[in-house]
């Protein structure tokens, strides 16, 4: 902690992984940081490393995982590590010092988990004590030590209505830990429609989901795409649908284990389940949208420009997100879900179903929301691909003429801007410029900061021949150059600039009538303006004479 120098390696790293549009190299560089900061503070030093075997990528990842740390390690003698994982009847993937924990290391620990959840348990606390004690020395003997088998046979001896049905249970308890979850899993029904939502998001879902965020999706009724809310309560419907499989703790539910969830995943990825995972992300894709349609539904603000938030109608970011609840995870994930469903096939490739369009949001807020989140969120480049789907998206749904359309143009443009892909950049202000002429009124500052922000880009661009991309910028030259004799006068510095910026490229280009008659205007406005013998009119004079040098009219 305080490590000015760590700090300096991962904030390098941190800016790479923001410029480049691709991030291979990365890890390594993340693990040289590490040895960087453990040859300075090694002496002394253990790292423990919990759920190994949940590292992203399986066993070949762990394996890696195991051989870059045990290297370091190796390296420095005062410091130790310590691996903490299943190995389930696997080899350790490296040569460490083994120690396998038993049921002979932690029988007394499981044994006062168990008496204490039977004795605080509402559904044990009508039993006698001498049931409750039956109940602690089978579960506690049944379980061989795992907390985990321990918690799910009192999850199903929880089942029960009655004691008879208590003591048939206790018989017929599986000992092995996958029995014990799917025999968990076969008191759930999961045709019903409560318990089919809630299951499959909690099981696609980016991140655990709140009670309100789950009670928000519950709500939408995607057949009108409307909301309809229940008067029932939330952990009720949760608890009557899912049963033990799920649990909730401090207003967030999660799958009582990962094992659960792994199990689940497993279930739909072989067909048992009545829904399969592309359907699961395609609802929950859907009904995240649909929840902003009607949360947004009266908001349509004109595109801004830069990402930056103060408040629209009197309320802010945070105002809207207290208010609706899943309006936070709808617009970081939709995305990542529409990816994931039977809707897209391939990188540029989709098929939107008429539920999707009709859910679609048509607010330009929402595209707004995403210019500020996303780009925080996640790497440079992978905000870049999820405005280019958004725009792909907006663009079939509702129209290219649509705000929100010219809001991800927007985004867009500064995120190619961060990855100084210029060209590309220029080209999405140029289209929101374009749009947004169409669409806004007059006096839109979105359609001159478009404008202006393709100048940026282009003034540093030479320009020989004539193409699509010299054709754009000649109207935006001349855009600027006329709104600014509007608004500022005609002799006014920045009207005098971009006029100038104009007659360059004409001369660029060849064209060396039209950047004569450009600096003629120029020329006059400035002699009326400041006389013949001002700074700004002699440059002029000195221009025009050289293209009418140029153009064999000396005469002039």
């Amino acid at each position: 902690m305080g490590d000015v120098s760590i700090y300096k390696i991962l904030s390098a790293i941190y800016e790479r992984a923001e410029r480049q549009s691709v991030l291979e190299g990365l890890e390594p560089a993340m693990w040289r940081a590490l040895e960087a900061a453990i040859k300075i503070h090694s002496h002394g030093l253990t790292i423990t490393v919990d759920g190994l075997d949940y590292l992203q990528g399986g066993e070949p990842a762990s394996l890696d995982f195991c051989k870059r740390l045990k290297a370091i390690v190796a390296s420095h003698r005062t410091m130790k590590c310590i691996l903490l994982f299943r190995l389930d009847d696997k080899p350790c993937p490296v040569e460490a010092r083994q120690f396998v924990l038993d049921s002979t290391y932690n029988s007394d620990d499981v044994r006062y988990f168990v008496e204490d959840s039977v004795s605080s348990s509402k559904e044990f606390m009508n039993l006698k004590e001498q049931d409750k004690q039956t109940i602690v020395q089978k579960v506690s003997r049944l379980s061989a030590g795992t907390f985990l088998s321990a918690d799910l046979m009192l999850q199903l001896l929880k089942g029960e209505k009655t004691l008879s049905g208590i003591l048939q249970a206790l018989e017929t308890l599986p000992k092995a830990l996958p029995d014990l979850i799917q025999k968990l899993s076969s008191v759930v029904n999961f045709k019903n429609p409560d318990t089919s939502l809630i299951l499959s998001s909690l099981l696609v879902a980016e991140r655990p989901l709140t009670l309100l965020e789950l009670k928000s999706l519950v709500e939408m009724d995607i057949g009108s795409c409307s909301h309809s809310e229940r008067f029932t309560s939330i952990e009720d419907d949760i608890h009557n649908s899912c049963g033990p499989l799920v649990t909730i703790r401090d207003g967030v539910v999660r799958f009582s284990h990962h094992s659960i969830k792994e199990h689940l995943l497993h279930l739909a990825s072989s067909g048992k389940l009545p829904w399969s995972i592309k359907d699961a992300h395609q609802r929950l894709a859907t009904r995240c949208l649909a929840y902003v349609k009607v949360s947004l539904e009266d908001w349509s603000p004109e595109p801004v420009f830069e990402c930056g938030w103060d408040s629209i109608q009197g309320k802010s970011l945070a105002d809207l997100t207290k208010e609706h609840h899943l309006l936070e995870y709808s617009t970081r994930y939709w995305v990542a879900h529409f990816r994931k469903s039977h809707m897209y096939e391939s990188k540029g490739k989709y098929t939107c179903t008429s539920e999707f369009k009709a859910c679609f949001p048509k607010s330009s807020l929402l595209a707004l929301i995403e210019g500020r989140w996303w780009e925080v969120q996640t790497s440079a480049n992978d905000a870049m691909e999820m405005h280019l789907l958004a725009l792909e998206l907006r663009k079939s749904i509702l129209g290219e003429k649509h705000k929100s359309v010219v809001q991800c143009y927007i985004n867009l443009g500064r995120i190619r801007r961060e990855l100084s892909d210029h060209i590309k950049a220029s080209e999405c202000y140029f289209d929101a410029w374009t749009i947004s002429q169409h669409i806004s009124g007059e006096k839109s500052t979105v359609i001159m900061a478009c404008a202006k922000a393709y100048s940026e880009i282009i003034t540093r661009t030479i320009v020989t021949t004539h193409t699509e991309f010299t054709s754009r910028t000649v109207q935006i030259y001349k855009y600027i150059w006329t709104s600014h004799k509007h608004t500022h006068g005609a002799a006014h510095e920045e009207t005098i600039k971009y006029a100038t910026y104009l007659a360059t490229l004409y001369i660029q280009l060849k064209e060396l009538e039209k950047a004569a008659t450009v600096y003629r205007e120029i020329h006059k406005t400035c002699v009326e303006k400041y006389g013949h013998l001002h700074e700004l009119t002699i440059t002029i004079t000195r221009s025009l004479t050289t293209v009418l040098q140029r153009l064999s009219k000396h005469e002039e």
